[in-house]
């Protein structure tokens, strides 16, 4: 009896404890289970360019930094090198294709990469170097030392954050033009240019500061600060420029404010959009009861009003057929200084029979002639040719050419001086193409093949690629 009495105690007390202490997780498990809270969207951002700042500092000419995560990289054959962390260098040799993540708030992730390009910079700068920004969901292919080809995509240019957009920024030295194709089209700056380009859309190329020209499709554009461009996108690929550049607008501000431009080698402050003068109702054109006059403001290459310039005592005419460049090239000066000495916008839009101020110096090839109808125009007179034609893996030849007789001359569709060269690092066989315009206005193409012999020996040890020939 004594026995069963003390078994109903225990079995009292038991209940009382179940009842006081109700199941649930322990205390440890519950601070398991709590989950961190996701970064900002500016936390992202500031975090990224913390990042790059530090752990691309210091790069070198021909080099691509990985700066940010998530990076993805496309190499060469034969290349041996790790490029999967921030702060990793590889040479543009062995680089073909790099793109970038678009913003990933849940992931933290915002791909930033800098790449450093001689492009056609003389190897007497050696310090001087044409900066690349890759950021977002972006990407750069034909990468190259010179950047002759380049070839730029990129995804929406509104994002989740407006702080982490996609695009691309290129930079040359201060004072420096620098001359590539990308997309197809030619454009030479000396300047910071923000590139956008979507598949089968649109590349728009806007410029913070300097000047900037494009050319496609028998169409030039001389663009200032605060404006941009657009080019229509097509091809195979979505990616090919197909038709003329547009006349100048003015930019997106808020997009170039929130590009990463504290990462370039000379920081710049985005300028106002330029403005663009209304048309005048066409109701008010053509009612001729009221009086209106209408005169709008061209817009000039640089800021204030733009004259002519005084110290250039010459003057040259217009010829049917001249092209602003090739006259430019006559007198020892750029296009640009060219326009600018005759506030001309744009460079597209002369006529025979218009006077320019030119330097009072003697033209560098002569004019010319007038034809009459026994007139026979001599044909060009072209020397083109390779250092060498055969080269090894990493090394370079240097191309040289010497035209007369001729309107214009092309380099790899580039216009180029009628006495030049180009030093040219291939990394397989390449044949470059020089095309020369006649006096008839005839153009015809000369080819220079150079050939690469094997990266290395089979039968050795792979080359390392901080081994790699600068």
């Amino acid at each position: 009896m004594g026995r069963l009495r003390w078994l109903a105690i225990l079995l009292a007390l038991a209940s009382c404890n179940l009842s006081s202490n109700p199941p649930g997780p322990a205390p440890e498990v519950e601070s398991l289970v709590t989950t961190t809270p996701a970064l900002s969207c500016d936390q992202v951002v500031n975090a990224a360019l913390q990042t790059v700042g530090s752990a691309c500092g210091g790069l070198g000419r021909n080099q691509a930094c990985y700066g940010n995560p998530r990076l993805q990289a496309d190499f060469r054959e034969g290349a041996s090198v790790r490029f999967d962390a921030s702060g990793d260098r590889v040479e543009l040799l062995s680089l073909l294709r790099l793109a970038a993540s678009p913003f990933d708030q849940t992931a933290g992730v915002w791909g930033v990469a800098v790449l450093k390009a001689q492009a056609n910079l003389p190897d007497t700068l050696p310090g001087q170097n044409v900066t690349f920004l890759i950021y977002g969901d972006a990407s750069l292919e034909t990468v190259t030392p010179q950047m002759t080809a380049l070839k730029v995509r990129t995804g929406p240019r509104q994002t989740a954050c407006v702080r982490a957009p996609s695009a691309v920024l290129v930079q040359s030295p201060q004072g420096v033009q620098v001359t590539m194709a990308v997309n197809g089209a030619s454009v030479t700056l000396g300047s910071t240019l923000h590139l956008t380009a979507t598949q089968n859309g649109e590349l728009t190329a806007a410029v913070v500061e300097g000047t900037v020209v494009i050319s496609a499709f028998n169409a030039t554009r001389v663009v200032r600060p605060g404006a941009q461009v657009r080019l229509p996108l097509g091809g195979a690929d979505g990616l090919q420029v197909i038709g003329p550049p547009s006349e100048p607008e003015p930019y997106d501000l808020s997009l170039i404010q929130n590009a990463p431009l504290s990462l370039l080698e000379r920081p710049v402050q985005p300028p106002p959009p330029i403005l663009v003068t209304p048309t005048p109702p066409q109701s008010l054109l053509a009612t001729p009861t009221i009086n209106v006059t209408f005169r709008p403001q061209l817009p000039t290459l640089g800021p204030g009003l733009c004259t002519p310039r005084a110290d250039w005592t010459g003057s040259y005419t217009i010829r049917a057929g001249d092209t602003l460049f090739a006259i430019a090239q006559r007198f020892g000066v750029s296009l640009t200084e060219l326009q600018r000495g005759n506030c001309i916008t744009d460079a597209n839009r002369i006529q025979a029979g218009q006077t320019l101020r030119v330097p009072a110096i003697t033209p560098t090839n002569t004019p010319r002639p007038t034809l009459t109808p026994t007139s026979v125009l001599p044909p060009p007179v072209v020397n083109f040719a390779a250092s060498s034609a055969l080269i090894p893996y990493g090394g370079c030849a240097s191309l040289t050419w010497n035209v007369t007789n001729a309107q214009q001359v092309f380099f790899e569709g580039q216009p180029a001086q009628f006495r030049g060269g180009m030093q040219v690092c291939p990394t397989a066989r390449t044949t470059y193409t020089l095309g020369v315009v006649s006096l008839y206005g005839t153009r015809s193409d000369y080819t220079v093949t150079v050939d690469v012999a094997l990266p290395f020996d089979p039968t050795a040890t792979p080359l390392g690629f901080d081994d790699t020939i600068r």
